[in-house]
């Protein structure tokens, strides 16, 4: 009997620590689970923000290239005004956000360095508190119309040539960068094959 007393006392030692071992796993486990949710919580999170940020950006690019050629009342574009002045853009009267390239013909326009560019109000002109915008005045070019039945050489597009660039931001900090070309038709011209 003292010997089934004994054995018996020793198993039970044995099942507490058994049990102490899966417990100390199951935490374990636990807390790797939970470090994965957590993980996991933050990336949909920063998706999600990325995803409202190009969404404000596409928006802005979008009210951006209805302010260069706008539908309802063109003689309010900054193309018609280009057209209004023979091509030249004057940067000081037509406001904030506008930049020409050295090629481009204009006036009292600074050159837009995209390395340096700083979106707060110096490089860029705001949309919403979210929204900012430049647009830089590449000049003219003459397009071929291939697709329209013209050959090289012949007939082709004059258009006015714009680079446009959009940042859209998210309260979480996600921010998107567009840049986009954006071209306004000013006449036809003739190619050289």
């Amino acid at each position: 009997m003292f010997s089934e007393a004994h054995h018996l006392q020793r198993q039970q030692g044995a099942v507490l620590i058994v049990s102490i071992i899966l417990l100390v796993v199951m935490t374990l486990l636990g807390l790797y689970l939970s470090q994965t949710g957590i993980l996991e919580m933050r990336m949909s999170e920063n998706a999600a923000s990325r995803s409202i940020a190009f969404q404000r950006a596409e928006t802005a690019r979008s009210q951006v290239e209805k302010a260069v050629n706008p539908t309802k009342d063109p003689s309010t574009g900054l193309a018609y005004l280009l057209s209004r002045n023979s091509g030249v853009l004057d940067c000081q009267k037509e406001g904030a956000g506008y930049y020409a390239a050295i090629s481009a013909n204009a006036t009292g326009c600074s050159r837009l360095d995209l390395k340096k560019m700083n979106w707060d109000n110096t490089d860029s002109q705001a949309l919403s508190g979210n929204t900012r915008y430049a647009v830089e005045y590449l000049g003219t070019d003459c397009i071929a119309q291939e697709l329209l039945g013209n050959e090289m050489g012949g007939a082709g597009e004059e258009v006015y040539v714009f680079r446009i660039i959009t940042r859209g931001t998210e309260d979480a900090g996600g921010a998107v960068t567009i840049q986009s070309i954006y071209t306004v038709r000013k006449g036809t011209c003739s190619r050289q094959g």
